[in-house]
């Protein structure tokens, strides 16, 4: 979510070797201390990987001008409180994406907080419920 500013410093997610990544994201915080590496590899570690290269990926597309410009669209942007990866002021850079307005919200969490808490669906909802109201009804058709 907050692909308008990566991290620096970390390796490419989509060439990293597994022992890279682990070192770096466990220097970062992002493996807890004293958690067991297998599960890690097992289970976490390409999760993380896929949302690193996910978020590599839309970095290096945004980079790239498109023929359409900037989205016209409003923005909700999300960040976790604590997230080691990516502090809430990485979302900053999403108001050079679009025309339209960049609203800001943070939630209490790690990287991983979409998997937990009521706070994102909440906001999710309440942003779902306010498009809904500002959105006229599509013209029929025929």
């Amino acid at each position: 979510m907050a692909a308008a500013a990566l991290p620096a410093a970390l390796p490419d997610a989509r060439r990293a070797t597994d022992a890279e990544l682990l070192h770096v994201l466990g220097g970062r915080g992002a493996v807890p201390a004293g958690s067991d590496e297998g599960i890690w590899l097992r289970a976490v570690l390409p999760v993380l990987r896929a949302d690193l290269a996910l978020a590599q990926s839309l970095h290096e597309a945004a980079r790239r001008p498109g023929p359409q410009g900037p989205l016209t669209t409003p923005v909700l942007v999300v960040a976790s409180k604590d997230n080691p990866l990516a502090a809430p002021r990485a979302g900053e850079g999403w108001q050079r994406w679009t025309r339209g307005p960049v609203h800001a919200r943070t939630v209490p969490g790690r990287h991983f907080f979409v998997r937990g808490g009521r706070e994102l669906p909440r906001l999710v909802g309440r942003a779902c419920r306010v498009v809904r109201r500002l959105t006229p009804e599509p013209a029929p058709v025929g």
